[in-house]
This record gives structure tokens, C-alpha cells and sequence, in this order.
């Protein structure tokens, strides 16, 4: 199967598109989605600023602490492309509900959790959320509006990765340090259900298309754009969660400067500048992209060209 029939097979072409009232507003919907994001990105994230209890409170050092945050990263990165093989035809309004009260019970497990080896166990099904959310609300904007409002409402949904940076982590951190960070996850077992029920008012049926097959998840890696695009995203995310990481045991106003390259800014700085250099060599014609490019280019990878 060629790779266009691929992309066609994982974007289910029936439209169930809301109309609101305001041809300018978008519907709850699309702010339930995002509300979906917010909760599994802050899930996802709410270890960083709780390292410290985490470690005192479950008796294992920061470094073996931080898999906490490691192990959903993994888990999602595979759970991402296997997950919409595995419920083939089913409702995506149904998955998505099922995958947040997985994530109420991942996070009630969290804080219950004895031991740390549990709390490995709890945050790796917390990996199959986050993989699971993102392979399948991430294309929905286009089934829920109109075709001149998608790339607004798919803005929105994405919109809860930075709400839970800015907001949702540091509350999480502040519930930590002031009631322990058991009552953290707890608060997040109840948002979790809370926006499960959220979406199975407020969405509609979304059946499914043609069931997808592994075969045609993976033809898609064939496409030179999607690579490029992947390694893009990848770069740009580790530049980006870099600095929220433990990277070390000391704080990285302690690390910053110390020895070139091993501060959290340094690592951002590297990702940010290696993206912009390969964004701009895919745009590039092939002789330029093979050497024969001018130095005049402000993020040409061979400087001395």
C-alpha cells in the first residue's frame, strides 16, 4: 500500500462536524479534547517538581526516581502507534473515555503505591494514556468542526500541553509540598474522571473508519516528510522538556556554566538549533541539501561551505 492510501486509512474521512451557534466560537467539544491533554500532559510531567518527595517518601535517589518520568515516555512512544490497531473499529469517543479513567486508576495506583517497583507499574500505565490520548485526539479537530475553523481547533487541543507547563505542574507541585505527594495524585485520580465524564457528555459519536493495520502504521515512516517531521519533534521536545528535567543532583543554577554541555540550557539550546538547522535543510533543493549551500544561510549546518 502506497504511503497516500496509508495517511487516508488513518484519517477517518466521515465528518461529524458541530455546528455552533457563533460562526467564531468553537464547540465544548473541542475544549473537552483539550481538557484530555491538559490532564495527561500534567500527569505525564508532575514527577519533576515532585522528585525531591518522591525520593524521600518511597526511599530510592533522584536518579533512579527520574524513571518515573522516563518509563511513560517510552511506554507512549510505543503505545502511540500500536494503540489505534488495537481498537480497530471502535468508538473514539468510547477509547477516549476508557483511556482516562485508565489514567484515574494509574494515578490512584500512584498514590497508593508501597513501593517504588507499584509506582513503575502505575506510570507505565500512564504511558499507555498518553500514547493512547495523543494517537487519537490529535486528528479529531476536523470531526468536530468546520473545515475553516480545523486549524483553530486543533491549536485549542494542543493548547493543554502549555496550560499544564505553565499551570498544572507547578499546582501539582505546590499540592506536593504542602500536603505530600500522594494528594497530588489523588487530586489527579479526580480530574482524570472528571474529564472522562466531560467527554462522554460533551462529544459525540465518533465511529471509526477502515480499521487500521500495522503494516500501514508503519508504511508511513516510508515517507520522507514524516521522518523528517519526526525527527523535528523529537529534537524540539527534548530541547523543550530539558530544562524541567532532573539532569542532575544539583540544581542547574549550580550546573549552569559549570562545564559546557552539561547544563539544562545548553541542552535546549543544542536541540532548539539543531531543529532549525534540519527544518531548514528539508526546505532546501537537493544540491544545497548534498554540501553546495552559502554560507550567508544563517542556520546552514556546514558553516564553512
Amino acid at each position: 500500500m502506497s504511503p497516500g492510501a496509508a495517511r487516508r486509512s488513518l484519517v477517518p474521512m466521515e465528518q461529524t462536524t458541530q455546528q455552533p451557534r457563533d460562526g467564531r466560537a468553537l464547540p465544548p467539544s473541542v475544549l473537552a479534547l483539550a481538557a484530555a491533554t491538559f490532564c495527561v500532559v500534567t500527569t505525564e510531567m508532575l514527577p519533576v517538581g515532585l522528585l525531591t518527595s518522591l525520593g524521600e517518601g518511597l526511599r530510592t535517589s533522584d536518579g533512579t526516581t527520574g524513571f518515573t518520568l522516563t518509563l511513560p515516555g517510552v511506554v507512549a512512544a510505543l503505545s502511540a502507534p500500536l494503540l489505534p490497531v488495537a481498537v480497530r473499529r471502535a468508538d473514539r469517543r468510547t477509547v477516549l473515555c476508557a483511556l482516562l479513567v485508565l489514567l484515574a486508576a494509574a494515578n490512584l495506583l500512584s498514590a497508593l503505591a508501597p513501593a517504588f517497583g507499584v509506582l513503575l507499574v502505575a506510570r507505565a500505565l500512564v504511558g499507555v494514556c498518553i500514547g493512547g490520548v495523543w494517537a487519537v485526539a490529535a486528528g479529531l479537530a476536523v470531526r468536530l468542526v468546520r473545515q475553516e475553523s480545523a486549524g483553530r481547533a486543533t491549536a485549542v487541543i494542543f493548547s493543554g500541553i502549555a496550560v499544564a507547563s505553565v499551570l498544572g505542574v507547578p499546582a501539582g507541585t505546590l499540592m506536593g509540598g504542602v500536603v505530600g505527594w500522594r494528594w497530588a495524585f489523588a487530586a489527579m485520580t479526580l480530574l482524570a474522571l472528571a474529564v472522562a465524564a466531560l467527554l462522554a457528555v460533551l462529544l459525540p459519536p465518533l465511529p471509526a473508519g477502515e480499521a487500521v493495520r500495522v503494516r500501514e502504521v508503519f508504511g508511513l515512516v516510508r515517507t520522507p516528510a514524516v521522518r523528517t517531521g519526526l525527527l523535528v519533534v523529537a529534537l524540539l521536545v527534548t530541547g523543550g522538556t530539558s530544562p524541567r528535567t532532573p539532569m542532575c543532583a544539583r540544581p542547574w543554577s549550580a550546573c549552569r556554566g559549570s562545564v559546557p554541555g552539561r547544563s539544562a540550557g545548553c541542552c535546549w539550546c543544542t536541540g532548539w538549533r539543531a531543529s532549525r538547522a534540519i527544518s531548514w535543510a528539508a526546505r532546501q533543493p537537493p544540491a544545497i541539501r548534498a554540501g553546495r549551500c552559502s554560507p550567508s544561510r544563517r542556520y546552514c549546518p556546514r558553516r564553512s561551505c
